[in-house]
């Protein structure tokens, strides 16, 4: 599939975002990437740098989702701050 050079040109950026990952989940730890995303983007102390920043942000916004995916799934918090997403243990039936 061809895609358009835009495209490319992101999934690049992502690509070489994502180049080392495993080395620095190691050393800050996997639980730094497993907060929702997208909580974070809406911080009020974010807003100015992001919008500096969009397309790094969105750069490291996509790469942070899959570290999420590679290790687990994407978080996503209900209003309550609990992962929405995450499997429910299975219980047993008495």
């Amino acid at each position: 599939m061809k895609l358009p050079k835009k495209m490319n040109r992101i999934i690049k950026d992502v690509l070489e975002n994502l180049n080392g990952f495993e080395e620095y989940v190691k050393n800050v730890g996997v639980e730094y990437y497993m907060d929702d995303r997208f909580v974070w983007l809406k911080q009020p102390h974010n807003h100015n740098d992001i919008n500096k920043h969009i397309y790094d942000t969105d750069v490291e916004t996509i790469t942070t989702l899959l570290i999420q995916m590679y290790y687990n799934h994407i978080i996503m918090s209900d209003d309550n701050g609990k992962d929405m997403r995450r499997i429910k243990p299975i219980q047993e039936i008495k």
